[in-house]
């Protein structure tokens, strides 16, 4: 993210909401303004995406909601700044919606001067989701925030629970002595 802010801060806000959401790349695209509600402590409203061009439902068919953290609250509150409500939170150059093309250079360039190997915009998704699991947040809800129908996608994750198994068994010893 530093180096994204040196060589390509126009890309901040988008790669930010990328890592502090863990939304899909057609979701990010069609992001808009009334999906972001800065009211509270602010949450996105994931209830479209765009695919080859086209906007439809979420990849999951269902809504969801993702909380914004403070710093991308922040981010997100200037970005909106005079936009409508159907405004598109990125849009891309003509106004509508921002291509895969116009996106993944920035990006290159970003990871390049970060001396990051050259990545997959939908690793930022992975980041997500391997931030939250290795912090001992539960499955279940990281499983709600990435908007997987299936628990068994998210369990891709499991292997990073910090020292899952030993605090699963360690409840026994508490509970019934030695």
């Amino acid at each position: 993210l530093i180096a994204c802010q040196e060589v390509a801060p126009d890309w901040y806000p988008f790669f930010l909401t990328a890592l502090r959401t863990g939304l899909r790349l057609g979701e990010l695209i069609a992001l808009r303004a009334r999906d972001v509600r800065l009211d509270g402590a602010g949450m996105i409203d994931v209830r479209r995406s765009v695919h080859r061009g086209l906007e439809g439902p979420p990849k999951s068919g269902r809504a969801r909601q993702v909380p914004l953290t403070p710093s991308l609250k922040a981010v997100l509150s200037l970005r909106l700044e005079g936009l409508s409500v159907d405004g598109l939170v990125f849009p891309g150059p003509q106004g509508g919606f921002v291509t895969r093309d116009q996106i993944k250079h920035p990006f290159w360039r970003a990871t390049a001067a970060a001396g990051l190997e050259r990545i997959r915009i939908h690793d930022l998704r992975h980041s997500f989701a391997s931030q939250l699991v290795s912090a001992g947040k539960p499955l279940p809800a990281v499983q709600q925030l990435l908007g997987h129908a299936d628990l068994r996608t998210t369990m891709r994750y499991a292997h990073l629970v910090p020292d899952g198994m030993a605090d699963v068994v360690a409840v026994l010893d508490e509970e019934n002595g030695p």
